[in-house]
C-alpha cells in the first residue's frame, strides 16, 4: 500500500511523528529525526520526494517545486526615480519576484503597504515625510508586517535596520550577486512560514 501527498501540509500532518522537512536551495533536508524507532527505511528518490517505507506502510511525500510557490509579492520604496527603475531592472527576471508597486516618500509608503499588503518591501532609509524607520512605525499594529530589506548609501544604518527585524541591509549602489543572495533569505524565510501556517 502505498499513500502519495503532495506539498508539505498533508505530509507533516501524516509523518510528523518522522521526519520535520526543509526545502533548502533544491536539497531535502531530513532534521531531528530518530529512524532508529522505526524498522523502515526513509530516502530521498528525484522527482518523488521522500519515501517513507515501514512494514505496514509505504509514505510518499511530493515536496513543492521553486516554480509552485507564490512569488513574493513586492513594493520598492525609495524617493529617487532612478533608484526604483535600477532595482525593477535588477528584479524583473526573477521568478521569486512579483512587483506589485511602487512609492516615492515615507507617506505614500505607509498607504501602499495598507493597501497592497506586500510580502517584501525594499525600503530606503532617508526620504522625505517619513523616513524608512518612521514608516514602519507607522504602520498599524494589526497589520501583517512584510518582510524588510533595507536600501540606502549610508552604512552607518546597519544596525537600526538590523533592530527593525529587517531581512537584509543593502547599500548602493546594489550589486547584483548580493541582491540574488538577500532575495533567496527573502523567499526561503517566507515560504518556510507559509508552510508551516
Amino acid at each position: 500500500m502505498v499513500r502519495t501527498f503532495s506539498g508539505l501540509g498533508n505530509a507533516m500532518t501524516s509523518a510528523s511523528s518522522l521526519a520535520f522537512l526543509a526545502f533548502n536551495s533544491g536539497l531535502l533536508r531530513l532534521l531531528g529525526s530518530d529512524t532508529r524507532a522505526y524498522h523502515g527505511i526513509i530516502s530521498c528518490v528525484p522527482r518523488i520526494g521522500l519515501v517513507i517505507q515501514l512494514p505496514f506502510l509505504s509514505i510518499a511525500i511530493r515536496l513543492p517545486t521553486r516554480r509552485s510557490m507564490k512569488p513574493l509579492r513586492t513594493l520598492l520604496i525609495d524617493d529617487e526615480p532612478n533608484a526604483r527603475t535600477r532595482l525593477r531592472r535588477l528584479l524583473q527576471n526573477d521568478e521569486r519576484v512579483e512587483i506589485i508597486g511602487e512609492a516615492s516618500d515615507g507617506l505614500e509608503a505607509v498607504s501602499e503597504i495598507e493597501g497592497l499588503r506586500p510580502d517584501l518591501i525594499f525600503l530606503d532609509v532617508q526620504m522625505p515625510g517619513l523616513d524608512g524607520f518612521e514608516v514602519l512605525r507607522a504602520l498599524p499594529a494589526g497589520l501583517p508586517k512584510p518582510l524588510i530589506i533595507f536600501v540606502t548609501g549610508f552604512h552607518e544604518h546597519a544596525m537600526a535596520a538590523f533592530d527593525a527585524n529587517a531581512v537584509a541591509f543593502l547599500l548602493k549602489p546594489i550589486e547584483t550577486e548580493r541582491l540574488r543572495e538577500m532575495l533567496e533569505r527573502a523567499w526561503r524565510i517566507h515560504h518556510f512560514a507559509e508552510d508551516r501556517t
